[in-house]
């Protein structure tokens, strides 16, 4: 898991004030929820930003709180997101497939649904989201449920390639890597993701 400066940080302290609860209080909740054996000082510590929580203690913190990962570690100048906004990157990646499968280009999309097509861009790249009427011409015209453009399918991966698609378009690698819409850019950011993935499956097989 990234974690963009000290955003977690700032995140677990806002999140357990707001919750009424001390560092002590925070540790206890935890352990008795997880099974784990937290302190006060380890509290303080990731509150610090003196030590970063591995990724099982982050699932259970944001699933304490009912935020998502996302919303935990992203930059905190986006602390003020909502839970619509924690959907963009999904939104994002799946409206590309879908206009792929569709075998639409973005200005063809564009046409269909009556925007410019420079909105297809920003909506595919997490730049912006449609607002709820265009969304639902979106639905319409692709004939599925709001669940299904809006949430991720554990199915849709069906290659190496969707997954690495499906990475690059979440908003937190976006924010670490400072991925711009330059094309070449993004191919061999693929290619560096792929490489990384074999050297992976090459250690663990």
């Amino acid at each position: 898991m990234i974690i963009a400066n000290n955003s977690f940080s700032l995140k677990l302290k806002a999140l357990r004030q707001k919750n009424n609860l001390t560092q002590e209080q925070l540790a206890n909740e935890l352990n008795t929820r997880y099974h784990l054996n937290e302190s006060k000082a380890t509290i303080s510590q990731f509150e610090h930003n003196k030590r970063i929580p591995d990724l099982d203690r982050l699932i259970n913190i944001a699933d304490y709180f009912q935020v998502s990962l996302d919303y935990l570690c992203c930059d905190v100048n986006k602390a003020n997101i909502t839970e619509e906004d924690n959907n963009i990157s999904v939104f994002s990646y799946n409206l590309k497939k879908l206009r792929e499968k569709h075998h639409l280009t973005q200005h063809g999309l564009a046409e269909k649904l009556k925007v410019s097509n420079g909105a297809i861009s920003k909506w595919e790249n997490c730049q912006r989201e449609p607002d709820l009427s265009t969304l639902k011409k979106i639905k319409e015209y692709f004939n599925i449920s709001y669940d299904s453009l809006l949430e991720t399918n554990d199915n849709s991966f069906s290659s190496i390639d969707d997954l690495i698609d499906y990475i690059i378009n979440q908003k937190v690698f976006i924010e670490y890597v400072g991925l711009s819409n330059d094309y070449k850019e993004v191919e061999s950011i693929k290619l560096d993701i792929k490489d990384i993935l074999k050297i992976i499956s090459r250690k663990h097989k």
